[in-house]
């Protein structure tokens, strides 16, 4: 295995509070590689998605979005119900289930599993959850010889950066950055080109060995059923099963958000899910681990952190329904240009610029809620049916009140000009003669090969289409 040396938490984690994005904006933008890298991904992903959909469901894909969304809210609307009936069915299969309130206790509780089963080396799938409690650095931090398994996350861990999306942790590097970073597990046998296959050998190769090693496999959970009391695991290049197979004992990780009630249930948030993240019809490996085998344990730590703070605010309880697919940020115009590291999150994107507020407390990151341009493009492409637009105006809602003397004015400006359709009209006309000519306050927009593309024509006829389609299908 191959240690590293522990990554320079400010990547997720800023030091300074509240934290301001400007900074890491502008670096962002300047950044040749990333400007040619997630542009050009997250169009061709969310094109991906939107073809699957159509083959999967048709004109019916607003009515599957919809029913999953029901299924989210519902499950929410009585997670106590559902997270309890999941943990007596658990349990009844040998599983041992541990709630942790916050990330130290979650750390804590890991640590204290290895510890008592004396566990020297340590395989881990990847997991957004062990990425927002610290998790790897902890199991470093403790002299446990970790490794990630996941091929974008093993480059970012040799790397000693952190995952800038949900789905596609290293999204913001090439395959010559990812030959550069595997290098290093063999720089013997290293690849001389960076040839996919001739890289994803050489990391097989060390991958191999160390799940051999491993006394002690890590793993997120994409759902928990409560009919069955069944971790769900969903992964594509199979990290996640062995993970969860290797040593005397495997940890699952997850937030107590990810409940579902019943298999039938799971099915559908299975369907959608895939999709919606990698335009597949399923993932490649759907790992339901159900008990431990002979001379084994298998333990889950349940991770509120925040979650049920957001739970007990209806206002913002829908963005926990959130499944993890990445496909607001896919087809999110600010996450296109700034990649994930500019959120200062682990949970980037339009998702992140509303939940992350509300777990670390919206005092700590107050730019995240203006980070959008409110096109409605993350509502459209979410498969659970987040209004994460309606969201973020209530942040900003809320945010108002602290606002200053010039953004209050700005808020009145942009009210009064789309209170009525002459007044819309005009604003357009003087909006797309003030872009096309790069002048105000649209110059801070033009960096390199970027421009601020004049606002269309056509708003209000798009806007009456949207609408009338949505009345048609509720």
């Amino acid at each position: 295995m191959i240690p590293r040396s522990t990554r320079p938490a400010e990547l997720l984690f800023p030091r300074e509070s509240p934290f301001r994005m400007a900074s890491r904006i502008d670096a962002a933008l300047a950044d040749p590689e990333l400007s040619r890298f997630v542009p050009a991904t997250t169009r061709l992903k969310d094109d991906t998605r939107v073809a699957a959909l159509a083959v999967a469901f048709g004109p019916r894909v607003y009515e599957a979005r919809r029913l999953a969304g029901q299924i989210r809210r519902a499950t929410l609307a009585a997670l106590d119900h559902h997270l309890a009936r999941f943990i007596t069915a658990a349990r009844s299969h040998g599983i041992e289930v541990h709630i942790a309130a916050d990330a130290a206790e979650a750390r804590a509780l890991v640590l204290a599993i290895a510890a008592r089963r004396g566990a020297r080396r340590a395989v881990k799938a990847k997991s957004m959850v062990t990425e927002e409690i610290q998790l790897l650095d902890a199991l470093l931090g403790a002299g446990i010889d970790t490794l990630e398994t996941d091929l974008g996350e093993l480059v970012l861990q040799l790397d000693d950066d952190a995952p800038s999306h949900l789905v596609t942790p290293m999204i913001h590097k090439d395959r010559v950055a990812a030959r550069r970073a595997l290098a290093r597990l063999d720089p013997a046998s290293a690849p001389a080109e960076p040839d996919p296959e001739a890289l994803t050998a050489h990391a097989r190769q060390a991958l191999r060995r160390s799940f051999a090693q491993a006394d002690l496999g890590i793993t997120g959970a994409n759902f928990l059923c409560a009919e069955t009391g069944e971790i769900v695991l969903c992964t594509n290049e199979g990290n996640g099963r062995l993970s969860s197979l290797v040593g005397h004992t495997h940890i699952a990780v997850t937030g107590i958000e990810k409940v579902v009630p019943t298999l039938d249930h799971l099915a559908l948030l299975l369907e959608l899910l895939a999709r919606s993240a990698t335009g597949q019809p399923l993932t490649v490996y759907t790992s339901f681990v159900s008990a431990p085998t002979p001379g084994r344990e298998v333990h889950l730590v349940l991770v509120d952190n925040g979650r049920s703070g957001v739970l007990a605010d209806e206002t913002f309880r829908d963005a926990l329904g959130c499944i993890r697919c990445g496909a607001c940020l896919n087809t999110c115009p600010v996450y296109r240009q700034i990649g994930g590291h500019a959120y200062g999150s682990v949970w980037p994107g339009p998702i992140g610029a509303v939940l992350t507020p509300l777990m670390r407390g919206p005092e700590t990151t107050p730019d995240l809620p203006w980070a959008s341009t409110l096109c409605g493009a993350c509502h459209e492409a979410c498969p659970v049916d987040i209004d994460l637009p309606a969201l973020l105006v209530a942040h900003r809602a809320r945010d108002h009140t602290h606002a200053g003397l010039l953004s209050r004015a700005r808020s009145r400006l942009v009210r009064f000009m789309l209170a009525g359709r002459l007044r819309w009209r005009v604003a357009s006309a003087l909006a797309r003669a003030i872009a096309s000519r790069h002048l105000g306050p649209t110059r801070a927009w033009d960096h390199g090969p970027r421009r601020l593309p004049a606002p269309g024509p056509r708003f209000s006829s798009r806007w009456k289409k949207l609408t009338r389609r949505r009345a048609r299908d509720a």
